[in-house]
Protein backbone atom coordinates (compact mmCIF):
# COMPACT_ATOMS: atom_id res chain seq x y z
CA UNK A 1 0.00 0.00 0.00
CA UNK A 2 2.73 2.22 1.22
CA UNK A 3 4.60 1.61 -2.30
CA UNK A 4 1.29 2.23 -4.48
CA UNK A 5 1.15 6.10 -2.46
CA UNK A 6 4.21 6.89 -3.55
CA UNK A 7 4.38 5.63 -6.79
CA UNK A 8 0.84 7.66 -7.30
CA UNK A 9 2.48 11.00 -5.73
CA UNK A 10 5.66 10.79 -8.08
CA UNK A 11 3.47 10.03 -11.00
CA UNK A 12 1.35 12.86 -9.96
CA UNK A 13 4.36 15.36 -9.45
CA UNK A 14 5.66 14.37 -12.89
CA UNK A 15 2.84 15.49 -14.63
CA UNK A 16 3.12 18.59 -13.70
CA UNK A 17 6.49 19.26 -14.81
CA UNK A 18 5.61 17.80 -18.17
CA UNK A 19 3.03 20.23 -18.99
CA UNK A 20 3.31 22.60 -22.10
CA UNK A 21 2.22 26.05 -21.79
CA UNK A 22 0.74 28.94 -23.50
CA UNK A 23 2.81 30.80 -26.33
CA UNK A 24 2.58 34.12 -27.47
CA UNK A 25 4.27 35.89 -30.73
CA UNK A 26 4.18 39.72 -31.18
CA UNK A 27 5.48 41.62 -33.81
CA UNK A 28 5.81 45.10 -35.34
CA UNK A 29 3.87 45.38 -39.01
CA UNK A 30 5.81 48.13 -39.55
CA UNK A 31 9.83 46.65 -38.33
CA UNK A 32 9.85 49.09 -35.49
CA UNK A 33 12.20 47.39 -33.32
CA UNK A 34 10.99 47.18 -29.07
CA UNK A 35 11.46 45.31 -25.89
CA UNK A 36 9.04 43.72 -24.03
CA UNK A 37 8.73 43.34 -20.56
CA UNK A 38 5.65 40.88 -18.86
CA UNK A 39 5.28 41.83 -14.97
CA UNK A 40 8.60 43.63 -14.43
CA UNK A 41 10.86 41.03 -16.46
CA UNK A 42 12.46 42.25 -19.96
CA UNK A 43 11.70 39.47 -21.94
CA UNK A 44 14.21 40.46 -25.04
CA UNK A 45 17.57 42.75 -23.61
CA UNK A 46 17.59 43.23 -27.59
CA UNK A 47 15.18 45.34 -29.25
CA UNK A 48 13.32 43.13 -31.87
CA UNK A 49 10.64 43.75 -34.26
CA UNK A 50 9.18 40.40 -33.44
CA UNK A 51 9.48 38.60 -29.82
CA UNK A 52 7.99 35.13 -28.61
CA UNK A 53 7.66 34.06 -25.22
CA UNK A 54 7.05 30.24 -24.90
CA UNK A 55 5.60 27.46 -22.79
CA UNK A 56 4.30 30.31 -19.76
CA UNK A 57 1.78 28.20 -17.85
CA UNK A 58 -0.41 31.52 -17.57
CA UNK A 59 -3.30 31.93 -19.53
CA UNK A 60 -3.15 35.72 -19.89
CA UNK A 61 0.14 38.07 -19.16
CA UNK A 62 -0.24 40.67 -16.58
CA UNK A 63 1.50 44.18 -16.45
CA UNK A 64 2.47 44.44 -19.98
CA UNK A 65 4.92 46.95 -21.29
CA UNK A 66 6.36 47.64 -24.99
CA UNK A 67 9.10 49.92 -25.38
CA UNK A 68 10.33 51.22 -28.29
CA UNK A 69 13.99 51.12 -29.51
CA UNK A 70 12.78 54.85 -30.72
CA UNK A 71 12.32 56.78 -27.74
CA UNK A 72 10.02 59.14 -29.82
CA UNK A 73 7.70 56.83 -29.68
CA UNK A 74 5.98 56.24 -26.28
CA UNK A 75 5.93 53.07 -24.20
CA UNK A 76 1.95 51.00 -24.76
CA UNK A 77 0.82 49.50 -21.18
CA UNK A 78 -1.40 47.16 -21.01
CA UNK A 79 -2.58 45.23 -18.00
CA UNK A 80 -3.48 41.98 -18.95
CA UNK A 81 -3.27 40.75 -22.58
CA UNK A 82 -5.09 36.99 -23.09
CA UNK A 83 -3.62 34.00 -24.25
CA UNK A 84 -5.97 31.30 -23.94
CA UNK A 85 -10.00 32.19 -24.81
CA UNK A 86 -11.43 33.29 -22.13
CA UNK A 87 -14.72 31.55 -23.51
CA UNK A 88 -13.45 28.47 -23.69
CA UNK A 89 -13.99 25.62 -21.77
CA UNK A 90 -10.59 23.82 -22.97
CA UNK A 91 -7.00 23.98 -21.16
CA UNK A 92 -5.53 22.77 -24.24
CA UNK A 93 -2.25 25.03 -24.70
CA UNK A 94 -2.49 27.25 -27.22
CA UNK A 95 -0.22 30.09 -29.39
CA UNK A 96 -1.41 33.74 -29.26
CA UNK A 97 -0.35 36.11 -32.00
CA UNK A 98 -0.47 40.33 -31.25
CA UNK A 99 0.43 42.72 -33.77
CA UNK A 100 1.43 46.23 -32.85
CA UNK A 101 0.13 48.81 -35.68
CA UNK A 102 0.52 52.62 -35.92
CA UNK A 103 -2.88 54.65 -36.72
CA UNK A 104 -3.56 57.86 -36.66
CA UNK A 105 0.82 58.15 -35.81
CA UNK A 106 -0.26 56.49 -32.45
CA UNK A 107 0.70 52.77 -32.23
CA UNK A 108 -1.75 50.04 -30.85
CA UNK A 109 -1.42 46.35 -29.46
CA UNK A 110 -4.57 44.54 -31.51
CA UNK A 111 -5.07 41.05 -31.47
CA UNK A 112 -4.53 38.77 -34.13
CA UNK A 113 -5.32 34.91 -33.95
CA UNK A 114 -5.28 31.96 -31.15
CA UNK A 115 -4.61 28.78 -32.02
CA UNK A 116 -4.17 25.33 -30.22
CA UNK A 117 -0.83 24.16 -30.31
CA UNK A 118 0.11 20.47 -31.67
CA UNK A 119 0.56 18.02 -29.39
CA UNK A 120 3.78 15.71 -29.46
Amino acid sequence: MKTLLTFCLLALSTCGWTQVGNDLEMYSVDGKKFTLVVAGQVINETPQSRVEIHDTPHDYLSDVVVRFEDESIPPLEYNTLLLSDPASSSKDPVAAVYRIIEKKGKYKVKFVSRSFKKKL
